[in-house]
């Protein structure tokens, strides 16, 4: 999947995608690649997915299912069956792109020192049916829906009133930050105090209780006074908007363990309009960077998220308020 998807299916209306900067690559993935093409799904540096187009299906489509992919409207799609165990044939030359300048999201690979792995790759995949796509998502959920659900799931009254209203100027503020990419804002210091500083505060949090820049983590949440670490519960990192969350918790992990927070249970990573949750199971570990525990748009609030599997904006919504989180 690639975005941004949201003026449509390309082949049928490509002028609606005048002025974004990824154009050229949509159309690449929409035109390109054909069935009996090699594929490698690349994180950074490495390939972490290998895999080939298959006859059954080989053709570009856009799936509306997949307007929200963690807060990216990622509905250019095609299928690929992808085989992990072909991959270890390329752990001689990983990092695979180690040695390459930056790239485009999709691109054609020349380079002979990847290559000649091609032939390998190609006789190692084993082909299969491909599986159903994803079908089980909500609907965008209007302001109305939103409160009565927060309202049944035990937010009271003047807290729904309260989130509605901050939900309504995030996305305001957002829209207004978008218009214009030559500012240069918003910085992460603006995302925690125009964004998501009125969130928790409207869904119950005091200022005793939420610290800002607390030993250099953008938002700390405690269960008493004073704040200290053995009170910690909750810590979420912020980074400018529309920027990958990966990095944010991986930081996050890093301040638990740095500053002993043995209570904290949950982690917030977020760019002002997608907060990703990740909680400690009940061993006691974290989920990894790909897997986390919820995730809420606030553009596209939906009781069903396709990704990540089995959580709702909802839900997620309400792990963070406080009695949620202390509990």
């Amino acid at each position: 999947m690639i975005g941004p998807g949201d003026p449509g299916n390309f082949k049928d209306n490509p002028s609606g995608y005048d002025g974004e900067h990824m154009k050229n690559q949509i159309a690449s993935f929409c035109n390109n690649p054909k069935a009996g093409d090699l594929v490698l799904l690349r994180y950074g540096k490495r390939v972490v997915a290998v895999g080939i187009i298959p006859d059954e299906d080989p053709e570009y489509s856009w799936q509306k299912v997949f307007d929200d992919v963690l807060g990216w409207d990622m509905q250019h799609t095609r299928r690929v069956v992808w085989d992990q165990k072909a991959l270890s044939i390329l752990d001689p030359i990983q990092p695979v792109f180690g040695h390459m300048p930056m790239m485009p999201t999709i691109t054609r690979v020349e380079d002979q020192r990847i290559k000649k792995y091609e032939a390998d790759l190609l006789q190692a995949i084993k082909i299969r049916p491909l599986r159903p796509l994803p079908k089980d998502v909500g609907e965008v959920l209007e302001p109305e829906a939103l409160g009565m659900a927060l309202f049944a799931k035990g937010l009271s009254n003047d807290a729904v009133e309260k989130v509605l209203q901050t939900i309504a100027r995030i996305n305001r503020l957002s829209s207004w930050y978008g218009t214009d990419k030559e500012q240069k804002r918003p910085s992460e210091h603006e995302i925690v105090a125009h964004m998501i500083s009125p969130l928790m505060l409207g869904m119950g949090w005091s200022e005793q209780l939420l610290a800002i820049e607390w030993n250099n983590i953008d938002m700390a949440f405690f269960n008493a006074t004073p704040s200290r670490p053995e009170h910690c519960v909750m810590i979420c990192e912020a980074k400018r908007q529309d920027q990958s969350l990966d990095d944010a918790y991986e930081q996050a992990l890093k301040y638990v363990q740095k500053n002993n927070l043995v209570n904290c249970k949950q982690i917030v990573s977020t760019d002002g309009t997608r907060l990703l949750l990740y909680k400690k199971d009940v061993a006691g570990n974290w989920p990894a960077a790909d897997a986390p525990t919820g995730c809420v748009n606030l553009r596209r609030i939906r009781d069903k998220n396709v990704f990540p599997k089995g959580t709702s904006g909802i839900d997620t919504l309400m792990e963070l308020v406080p009695w949620k989180v202390m509990g």
